[in-house]
C-alpha cells in the first residue's frame, strides 16, 4: 500500500495562506488559490498520529511515515491515495474574516429581541460560529485564539490572524489589572490566558 501512496508537503503561514513546501518567497502571489482544494484540504485535516492508530493506515511502514516526519509535519490531509502533510507556522487553523450570518438568535424570552450571530472564516470559505466568550490570548506570542471546529481534527485553538485582530478586534480589547477583556455586542468577556 505504501508504494502506491503519494506524499505532498505543505506549509501554512500566520495569515492562513497555504503553500507547497519549498516556495522561496511566501506571499499572496505564491500561495495556493484553488478554493475547492483548500476547503477540501482543511475538511480532511487530522493529526499525523491518526495514520498510526487508524486500521486503514496503521500498516504503513515506518520508512513511509516516520516519527521525524510526524514531528515536522504534525497534520495530514488525506485525499484518496495522497497524503498531504502540513507544517503550520503556529497552528493549522487560521481565522481570516469575521462575518455576520443571516441567522439570528433570541437574546431574551422577555423582550424577544434579536441579535445577529457572527462566524469566523478559515481555509477558503469554511466557517465556525464565533463565541466571544471563548477567546484566548497568548501573552508570550501576542496572538489571539478561538476554538477550532473539531478538537479531534487539529488541536483546540485556531489563530485569529493579525490583520483580522487589527481590523475587527483591536478596538474591543482592553488590558486591565484584573485581566484582558473583549467588549462585543454590549457585553464584556474575560479573555482566557494560554
Amino acid at each position: 500500500m505504501a508504494t502506491s501512496l503519494r506524499r505532498y508537503f505543505y506549509e501554512c503561514d500566520l495569515y492562513g495562506r497555504l503553500y507547497l513546501e519549498g516556495v522561496k518567497r511566501k506571499n499572496i502571489a505564491t500561495c495556493l488559490k484553488d478554493d475547492k482544494f483548500i476547503n477540501f484540504f482543511y475538511k480532511q485535516l487530522k493529526p499525523t498520529s491518526f495514520l498510526r492508530t487508524h486500521p486503514k493506515w496503521a500498516n504503513l511502514t515506518t520508512d513511509f511515515v516516520t516519527v521525524e516526519l510526524e514531528e515536522q509535519y504534525p497534520y495530514v490531509s488525506i485525499c484518496g491515495k495522497e497524503l498531504n502533510f502540513l507544517k503550520p507556522e503556529d497552528v493549522p487553523i487560521v481565522y481570516t474574516k469575521l462575518l455576520p450570518t443571516t441567522a439570528t438568535t433570541t437574546s431574551t424570552k422577555e423582550n424577544n429581541s434579536q441579535k445577529p450571530l457572527f462566524q469566523l472564516s478559515y481555509g477558503a470559505s469554511l466557517k465556525v460560529p464565533f463565541d466571544p466568550s471563548a477567546l484566548h490570548l497568548c501573552t508570550k506570542k501576542g496572538y489571539l485564539y478561538h476554538p477550532v471546529p473539531s478538537v479531534k481534527q487539529c488541536g483546540t485553538l485556531g489563530l485569529i490572524s493579525s490583520p483580522l485582530v487589527l481590523s475587527e478586534f483591536q478596538q474591543s480589547l482592553s488590558f486591565e489589572e484584573s485581566g484582558v477583556f473583549f467588549h462585543f455586542e454590549a457585553n464584556h468577556y474575560q479573555v482566557k490566558q494560554v
